[in-house]
């Protein structure tokens, strides 16, 4: 199945998307307040740069989500909808079957 290595690879990537959403965010919110020197302000540029970044790592989930969100409930209605109706064949209604 997978190697050691593809497990390790996808555990630093995920810990790398986390590290990246969770600094963002933090950096956001500490340096909402600061003192804004105008144009060409450092911090501002940097709040924007870890906005756009969120953006990003948002954007990639939304379309598939969508996707999955109607397609699981159609798949899930198929499913019960074997359980539900009956298989009926002329053997199980014992019809006589001649040549």
């Amino acid at each position: 199945m997978y190697t050691k290595k593809q497990r390790t690879i996808a555990l630093v990537t995920c810990m790398a998307v986390l590290f990246v959403t969770l600094f963002s965010i933090l950096f956001i919110t500490e340096e909402a307040e600061h003192a804004c020197t105008g144009e060409g302000c450092h911090v501002c540029a940097s709040i924007h740069h870890a906005e756009q970044s969120l953006k990003q790592l948002g954007n990639g989930l939304t379309e598939p989500f969508i996707i999955v969100s109607l397609f699981f409930p159609a798949v899930l209605c198929c499913f019960t909808a074997l359980f539900v109706i009956p298989c009926i064949t002329p053997i199980s209604q014992k019809v006589r079957m001649n040549n």
